[in-house]
């Protein structure tokens, strides 16, 4: 994870050039998120969850290949104090790939048009990396891997980022968990930009 502050628009533009290319959602090559924005997609986790706290996912999950980088550029931090919360994966996903058993491995997403078999821990031993959203992944051997999955998740030391304007962060979106905070107060001026890189 990267964390660059007080970095301003057109510099962050300029950075995240060294990361890769930028991938394209239904929204382009950048979106404007903030809590209680609408969503074009009936499984997002807007729709399910609302104004209120997102579980810890993969971005684009449902993507043939999720985005490798994700990130987020701080417009306005809101009013609500609302963290962004990360788990880094990258040195457990070994144990993790043991917790979950390699025979119940095996889910289907269905968001898209075309559904597809995945795994939660995928590529060579070598070079693993994970692919979690609970709101799109069904399993299909074991169906309560599920809440084996979460719980794993859930013993595991979390970062928070706390948001100030001009903030930068930068993730690697197939090694990293990330979920979205709680308010106590309606924050839809919790402004971040959010971008894909490849």
């Amino acid at each position: 994870m990267w964390i660059y502050e007080n970095i301003d628009e057109i510099d962050a533009e300029q950075l995240l050039l060294k990361y890769g290319h930028r991938d394209k959602n239904n929204y382009g090559e950048a979106e404007i998120i903030y809590p209680g924005k609408p969503s074009k997609a009936k499984m997002s986790l807007t729709s399910k969850y609302g104004m209120g706290e997102f579980p810890f996912h993969t971005d684009v999950a449902y993507w043939p290949m999720p985005a490798k980088y994700l990130a987020f550029y701080c417009l306005n931090p809101g009013q609500g104090g609302r963290v962004t919360r990360i788990i880094n994966l990258e040195s457990k996903l070994d144990e993790f790939a043991k917790v979950i058993g390699q025979k119940s491995d095996l889910f289907v997403i269905k968001k898209r048009a075309k559904p597809f078999y995945t795994k939660l821990i995928n590529g060579s031993k070598h070079d693993r990396w994970i692919r979690w959203d609970q709101e799109i992944m069904s399993p299909v051997i074991e169906p309560k891997i599920s809440s084996r999955i979460n719980e794993y998740i859930s013993q595991q030391e979390a970062f928070n980022i706390h948001w100030k304007p001009d903030m930068l962060v930068i993730i690697d979106n197939r090694r990293m968990l990330h979920a979205r905070g709680n308010s106590d107060v309606i924050d839809s001026d919790r402004i971040l930009k959010r971008i894909f890189i490849n």
